[in-house]
């Protein structure tokens, strides 16, 4: 078993002299459709499928069905790894499957589009390479391509897509595994999974708050992984980590993490980055007592499950009491899921959907944030039922959110995760 405890940084030097280099950098956002197509702007007959490249009961596909002429049909994201750099190298690449015996001829692709402005905003810019395979076998092909990023180029859309030539009929193809970053970047990767909250802190009347977390290995193979700890309010480009394997079948649980593990001393959230194969990840945060602990669970939510740009979160039965020894307080966080800075806006309501008021944040890349008490930034009364509504205004932006609900005579919690809309 490794435990090393360092730096990202570190890891990132570390990752390019074995085989599954660069991983880490892959900046495609559910590029190998673990159970849907989150995150993507779909085309016509888009469909998810569970037949995986690698054979994954874990993981499945595109599936595009393509019945126009001599027209691409498939899905397009904005990248919103860090700002693209013009002048310097990057790979793109993929799976493609073409089924055998199909009457139509046709080819399936991956590519980018560059664009001048942040967040492929405009028009792209002329040079648009591809990657593409036309082998109808019934065999997932690798595809890749290294390209320069262009003069005033800022951003990029990866793009996939299968194209039919002849007119009527339908032309089918299976793509997966997807990946973008710089040029040493060779795979993608299963799903990171975020628990949005952790801590070991003395909290509101002398709580003393734990996290521990739980790996759990459900393949058949031994899987390598790492945890990162994302301090609360702060950037966490570079953020502390440690290394760590489980035999297949296994799990491992990790007392107090956040002290125990890290030796940090606040809040933080945790991401939890598999190589190899998929984990399950949950958390317990909470108080220990010297009659014993109560808290609650915290589940570990894989990366495709974030809430994008264009998406709401709603977080509903919280409450607000004046009162400090009486009723509940709502304690709102959520973490930025992306390398780059984006906005938060947060609304609350009353339960019979009266606006109280809205929030807004800025969050760094990665930034874990807490707002204790929320209501009451907008509210000098109580709130005996009311929601929230969250949503980032930045373009290819993604966060995770939750609600802690405290009962303040106790302070016994229950965290309230939030349905994406």
């Amino acid at each position: 078993m490794v435990r090393n405890l360092g730096t990202i940084a570190i890891v990132a030097v570390a990752v390019v002299s074995n085989a599954d280099s660069a991983a880490a950098q892959n900046q495609v956002f559910n590029g190998s459709f673990a159970r849907d197509l989150a995150g993507w702007i779909q085309g016509t007959y888009m469909v998810w499928s569970p037949v995986d490249a690698a054979g994954s009961a874990f993981s499945g596909s595109l599936l595009v069905v393509n019945t126009l002429q001599s027209n691409a049909q498939g899905l397009d994201q904005c990248l919103s790894g860090p700002s693209v750099v013009p002048g310097a190298y990057y790979t793109f690449g993929g799976k493609i499957r073409i089924p055998s015996g199909q009457v139509s001829i046709g080819w399936g692709a991956v590519g980018l589009r560059w664009y001048g402005q942040p967040g492929c905003q405009g028009d792209p810019l002329p040079d648009q390479p591809r990657a593409q395979s036309d082998a109808a076998d019934d065999t997932f092909h690798s595809v890749a391509w290294t390209d320069r990023a262009p003069t005033g180029a800022v951003s990029a859309e990866f793009v996939a897509y299968a194209t039919k030539l002849e007119s009527g009929g339908v032309y089918v193809a299976y793509l997966d595994d997807f990946y973008f970053g710089p040029a040493t970047t060779t795979v993608a990767l299963p799903p990171a999974l975020f628990v949005p909250t952790g801590a070991h802190l003395v909290g509101y009347g002398g709580v003393n708050w734990r996290t521990d977390l739980e790996v759990h290995n459900p393949t058949q193979s031994t899987v390598d992984y790492s945890i990162e700890l994302l301090k609360r309010d702060q950037g966490n480009a570079t953020p502390l980590f440690i290394d760590d394997s489980l035999l297949a079948g296994a799990s491992r649980r990790y007392p107090d993490i956040v002290f125990h593990d890290f030796g940090f001393t606040g809040a933080a959230a945790l991401r939890v980055t598999p190589v190899g194969g998929p984990l399950a990840v949950t958390s317990r945060t909470y108080n220990q007592t010297d009659n014993g602990t109560y808290g609650q669970y915290v589940p570990g939510l894989p990366d495709y499950q974030a809430v994008g740009y264009g998406r709401d979160a709603r977080l509903v039965q919280l409450t607000h009491d004046v009162s400090t020894t009486t009723g509940y307080r709502t304690n709102i966080g959520f973490v930025n899921a992306v390398n780059m800075t984006i906005a938060i806006e947060i609304e609350l309501f009353t339960d019979s959907g009266i606006p109280l008021g809205f929030l807004h944040y800025t969050l760094q890349p990665y930034e874990f944030k807490q707002i204790d008490k929320i209501f009451q930034a907008v509210t000098g009364r109580g709130v005996t039922d009311g929601y929230a509504i969250l949503r980032t205004t930045t373009s290819g932006g993604r966060f995770f959110a939750y609600a802690s609900v405290i009962d303040n005579a106790t302070s016994d919690p229950i965290c309230v995760q939030r349905p994406s809309l």
